[in-house]
């Protein structure tokens, strides 16, 4: 996925596992992404989306 709204990641894991995404409203979804994501957990998936963002996730 390359340059693809936050948003749009998340979305993407939802429809895809049993993973549901619950965040504050002020944080920017919008925010624009890359990501190859092949194989790869969740966890680490997140990990290099919300890399230097200051966001934190607990699964």
């Amino acid at each position: 996925m390359d340059n693809v709204g936050l948003n749009k990641v998340l979305e993407e894991i939802e429809s895809q596992t049993d993973y549901l995404f619950i965040y504050n409203s002020q944080i920017n979804v919008n925010k624009l992404v890359t990501i190859k994501a092949n194989k790869q957990t969740v966890s680490k998936v997140l990990d290099q989306i919300l890399q230097n963002t200051g966001i934190e996730y607990k699964l």
